[in-house]
Formats: C-alpha cells, sequence, structure tokens
C-alpha cells in the first residue's frame, strides 16, 4: 500500500510508513526517496523480529496537484534485494466560486416574491461544507435547503435567492458563500433589485 500525505499549499505534514523485519538478524538499511519534496532520514536499523517507524515530512514545491515518488528501501546484507514502497503526496486546494459577480433580479414588485438562479461551484479538492447569507435579510432571503450544503471537489449546487423588497427603489445586498469552519474558503456576488409599487 502506498504511503499517502495532504496538505494544504504553503505548508507542511509528516506521514509514517512502518518497516518490519521477519528475520531473525538485525536489518540495516538506507533510504531514498527521488523527490525533494519528501525528506527522511538516509537510514534505518531494525532489530530481528521487530519493526521501526519512519517519518516522511511532505513539503510541496507545487501549488496544487500530486506528486507520487517511490520509496527506496536497500538493505545493506547482499543476499537482500531493494524494495520500493509507493509514496503519494497531494496538495489539497480549497475554493468555491459563485459563477456571477452580481445577482440581478431586475425590477420587482414591493411585497412580493421574486426569484433568480445562482449556481455554486466547489473547485478546489476537498469536499466542503457551506453556509449561504445575505447581509441584508429583510429584502433578500434564500430557500432554506440553501442556507446550507456540502459539495464534493468538482460539484455545484443550485441556489434560489428570495427578493421581496419593503420599499420601492433600487437596493443592494452581498450574498456570501463559506465554510462553516473555515471562512478563508469563501466567495462573495453583489445583489441587486429595483423595487416598484
Amino acid at each position: 500500500l502506498p504511503a499517502e500525505v495532504s496538505v494544504d499549499s504553503g505548508e507542511s505534514k509528516n506521514t509514517t510508513i512502518d518497516i518490519a523485519n521477519d528475520g531473525n538478524t538485525p536489518l540495516n538499511a538506507s533510504l531514498a526517496i527521488d523527490d525533494e519534496d519528501f525528506v527522511l532520514p538516509e537510514s534505518i536499523n531494525v532489530s530481528a523480529e521487530s519493526s521501526e517507524s519512519v517519518d516522511i515530512e511532505f513539503t510541496p514545491s507545487e501549488d496544487n496537484g500530486t506528486v507520487s515518488p517511490d520509496l527506496t528501501i536497500d538493505p545493506d546484507h547482499p543476499a537482500l534485494s531493494p524494495t520500493d514502497v509507493p509514496v503519494v503526496g497531494t496538495v489539497t486546494e480549497r475554493s468555491v466560486d459563485i459563477r456571477s459577480d452580481t445577482v440581478e433580479f431586475g425590477n420587482t414588485t414591493v411585497g412580493e416574491n421574486a426569484t433568480t438562479a445562482v449556481i455554486v461551484d466547489n473547485t478546489g479538492t476537498t469536499t466542503e461544507e457551506f453556509d449561504v447569507s445575505t447581509n441584508d435579510s429583510t429584502n433578500f432571503t434564500l430557500e432554506s435547503d440553501d442556507e446550507s450544503f456540502t459539495l464534493e471537489p468538482g460539484d455545484s449546487e443550485y441556489l434560489t435567492p428570495v427578493a421581496n423588497l419593503t420599499d420601492a427603489g433600487d437596493v443592494t445586498a452581498k450574498l456570501t458563500v463559506e465554510n462553516e469552519t473555515e471562512t478563508t474558503v469563501n466567495d462573495t456576488a453583489t445583489v441587486t433589485a429595483t423595487g416598484q409599487e
């Protein structure tokens, strides 16, 4: 099985693999991985019939994507052949996108509901739970099913904002979609409507 580690862009993270020695003599081996994004000890010593853990640190040099080098375990005993263990490092990207920068209701009758459609995309690589809100809940609301939802990477959610203006004239507000715990993962759109008697 590969050793897998995922990390946000610009950060580092460790993963651990266990190297077992099923023999009756100590195992001394060199360790090497052909990728500068990974750091690990140069060697390991494992007592007979035991195992040792090796920490592998992943610090990605790219902002996104996956790298999958092999970790080579090369015993110093001539009767033992080198073993390759796959290592997979993934840079996670957390982002959300409201397709329209402006949500326009146009002319609406004061005191009556008007609806429009908004599409939200999870453009990142992680599953996210989002909350949706407006900063003017008097004039603009959302269908109850739209106030929170979960999106897999690459998936989209169709929202139905509702305008019910209390007065005539132009009204502007802000629609916000953000992760419920990591609020830096967010996007906003301007909402406009013109109330008419």
